[in-house]
């Protein structure tokens, strides 16, 4: 077994950590938990991780614990197209077993052994969160704890090796030319699960590449070179408008996920959509806008949100304190349209988060907005900013409705 080319690392460890299930999200807040919650022992993060799903590279960006995939075949691929074996999820329990077995057997008896699911409760267990309100699942409960935990404990920044941010500097530099640039701007586009029934994943699937070009445009005019990341790919259309200030892995010739974790730590920026690929650079503290931010429990530390648009069957915008108070947690909107981000209203956002972090008196956060959304959200206990233009945006459709029905 692969676990046993580890087995001098295994030795040192004091708790093990055992991820069974999970997306790439959970490879990367499942280690970072585990770090803050404990700061003084030797952690091992084990992955259980099938073909296609993970990005394996997140186990060099940790400085402060080992984060080790043992790849499983539960999944076959036939050209893109996934077919879940029968039985996967026994499949799971039964290598889960095997692995702590292993552990407790021959490697490293005296060490404590968790699941993911329960170092997640862990932090709830520690009172950090007033708002662990009971009938939410662990699944939305915990963030809110990770949050209060990220405040409390700080951490190494996550990093690429060396070798391989100088080759993505090398590689951007040259890409770009003589173009003037004074930092990275990462953007990441979350398209999964597109058409899917999976009404929870389907529903915050973002907006076009295309509804993003002005944005950009505005982007490097400021002198930001735009580095896509996601579920999307630049044309060769595309890469050459732009002129190597807006390029994906393609156009350096470099791997998809050092180019995704490159750009997701180094980034001065971020831009992206409510999707795994938006933690690596919340853990890092990067300043954050979240475009087509969905459902209205969504918000993370540090960052502007701008929200998806709700129309009722009239066409008429919902009030933003009815989405916050009634639906936070609703994904279906029965009777409603979820309308995803425009193009004017994404360049809205951007342009309005790039003068607000050129500030340097800081940013107003809303209160008196704040103050209306419920305890037990993830955008209340985060601290998270309101985009001023999402709310401008409501205020000015909502006053020409009412000067157009006087």
């Amino acid at each position: 077994m692969r676990l046993l080319f580890h087995c001098q690392i295994l030795k040192k460890s004091r708790l093990f950590v055992l991820m069974k299930e999970g997306g790439f999200g959970h490879t990367v807040t499942g280690p970072d938990v585990a770090r803050r919650l404990f700061p003084d022992k030797r952690v091992t993060f084990i992955i259980l991780s099938e073909t296609r799903r993970h990005n394996r590279k997140v186990s060099k960006i940790w400085p402060d614990l080992h984060v080790i995939f043992l790849p499983i075949y539960s999944t076959i691929y036939i050209g893109n197209h996934p077919f879940i074996l029968p039985n996967s999820d026994r499949f799971r329990k039964i290598i889960s077993h095997l692995v702590i077995g292993l552990i407790n057997r021959m490697i490293n008896p005296a060490a404590e052994i968790l699941f993911l699911e329960d170092l997640y409760e862990r932090i709830l267990g520690q009172d950090l969160l007033r708002a662990a309100v009971p009938h939410l699942s662990l699944g939305y409960r915990w963030p809110m704890a990770y949050f209060k935990l990220q405040a409390r404990v700080k951490a190494p920044k996550l990093k690429v090796p060396s070798k391989q941010e100088s080759v993505m500097r090398t590689k951007l530099k040259k890409v770009r030319y003589f173009a003037k640039c004074k930092g990275f701007c990462c953007l990441y586009l979350r398209q999964k699960d597109a058409g899917s029934k999976e009404i929870a994943s389907s529903s915050r699937v973002g907006s076009s590449l295309e509804n993003y070009l002005t944005s950009v445009e505005a982007l490097n005019q400021l002198e930001y070179q735009v580095l896509l990341v996601g579920d999307v790919s630049l044309s060769r259309t595309i890469r050459d408008k732009f002129k190597g200030m807006f390029v994906d892995a393609k156009s350096l010739n470099v791997h998809s996920d050092w180019f995704h974790l490159f750009a997701a730590t180094e980034a001065d920026i971020f831009i992206g959509e409510s999707g795994g690929g938006i933690w690596v650079p919340e853990i890092n503290e990067i300043p954050m806008l979240c475009v087509n931010a969905f459902p209205y429990y969504y918000g993370l530390p540090r960052a502007w949100m701008f929200y998806k648009m709700i129309r009722d069957r009239t066409n008429q915008l919902v009030p933003y304190h009815k989405l916050f108070s009634d639906h936070p947690y609703d994904y279906e909107f029965k009777e409603m349209t979820v309308c995803s981000n425009t193009e004017s209203q994404i360049y809205f956002a951007v342009t309005c988060f790039l003068e607000d972090i050129s500030r340097k008196e800081g940013v107003d956060s809303n209160p008196s907005v704040m103050n209306q959304i419920p305890e037990n959200t993830w955008v209340k206990q985060a601290n998270s900013r309101l985009s001023p233009a999402w709310l401008q945006w409501y205020e000015n459709e909502l006053n020409v409705r009412t000067k157009n029905t006087k």
